[in-house]
């Protein structure tokens, strides 16, 4: 699987930044500075290419994790999952889960009725089996909207094309859900793309990762409908995508450049072109000690270890206007 660390970097508390001697706006981890909020307060898009070559078959029914991102709170060493995407081996459906739980604790239980997801408010199933086949490359995108004076939304495109809207909770602002007794203002937020290492098992599912980005951003059909024409070998980051120009004094048939998404919106982006083989010990010297211990953690290797090669996907927005971002994401496998 892919580990991002730092999903949400945060600035060091006061009493730490004075003895520190770290500067205004410095963040312990991630890169950048100040603070990048979560969840992102107006909605989110995640989009992504995939592949399966070959879904799970029973009796395990191992699905494919798109997305499953984690926080704790800063005072606790309790991880609570807070957004998880998933495609079911089953029916090929994919589900949606805002519902806060205990990721150590945490089962993709897909054997209830599929009406116990539909009525659910923090739990959404789409029914998409007719529109992904195995060994087609597909692109999944996922637009969560909060709603002030209305009911949240989720909106499903495949391939460009509309497949559902729903009613679903948005991502709770707070570790543990709203239903957590003095929840801290502090918290760590990070990610896996596949199967987390504590959910992992013996599996025949093979399946492939294309680009794939998290936008703080509700973005329009028209935007989807862009970004999948520009199709899985794209790289970059929406800031200078062509369109046909709308000015009514253009010539036809010209083009224009225009951005799809502000760049300070943009939290991360992945492709497997910008790739380095670094260790634990050069990702703490290059980039920070919080991500470099959180990477080790999750190899189950020293923090300071210096030998053993570590695949670390760079984050494509690094370099972009706005708060600081994940470095990237970390591969993590198995012998």
């Amino acid at each position: 699987c892919l580990f991002l660390p730092s999903l949400a970097p945060h600035n060091a508390p006061t009493s730490n930044a004075v003895t520190t001697g770290l500067i205004d706006g410095a963040v312990l981890s991630g890169i950048g500075t100040g603070e990048r909020l979560f969840p992102p307060p107006s909605g989110l898009t995640y989009s992504t290419w995939f592949c399966i070559e070959h879904l799970s078959s029973p009796p395990n029914n191992h699905p494919v994790r798109l997305l499953t991102i984690v926080r704790r709170a800063n005072s606790s060493e309790q991880h609570f999952v807070c957004l998880n995407i998933v495609l079911s081996a089953k029916d090929k459906s994919l589900i949606v889960s805002t519902k806060e739980e205990l990721l150590q604790n945490y089962v993709d239980d897909f054997s209830e009725e599929s009406s116990f997801y539909e009525i659910l408010p923090c739990c959404a199933r789409f029914r998409c089996s007719d529109l992904i086949m195995e060994g087609q490359w597909h692109h999944l995108v996922l637009v969560m909207s909060k709603g002030m004076l209305k009911n949240s939304t989720a909106v499903l495109y495949i391939d460009g094309q509309l497949v559902s809207t729903v009613k679903l909770h948005y991502v709770h602002s707070t570790p543990g859900g709203s239903g957590s007794t003095n929840p801290p203002m502090v918290s760590t937020v990070y990610a896996y793309i596949g199967t987390p290492p504590a959910q992992r098992q013996l599996s025949c599912l093979v399946w492939r990762l294309g680009p794939s980005h998290f936008l703080e951003e509700v973005l329009t059909s028209a935007s989807v409908g862009i970004i999948y024409e520009l199709g899985p070998n794209y790289v970059g980051s929406f800031q200078a995508v062509c369109t046909p120009c709308k000015d009514s004094k253009s010539e036809i048939g010209s083009l224009s450049l225009v951005s799809l998404v502000p760049e300070e919106k943009v939290s991360f982006g992945l492709y497997a072109l910008s790739v380095s083989s670094l260790t634990i010990a050069r990702i703490r010297k290059v980039y920070n000690k919080l991500d470099s211990k959180a990477i080790a953690k999750q190899l189950s290797i020293s923090s300071h270890e210096n030998a053993t090669p570590v695949k670390l996907l760079h984050n494509s927005a690094g370099h972009l206007n706005g708060p600081a971002r994940t470095i990237g994401a970390a591969l993590i496998g198995y012998l």
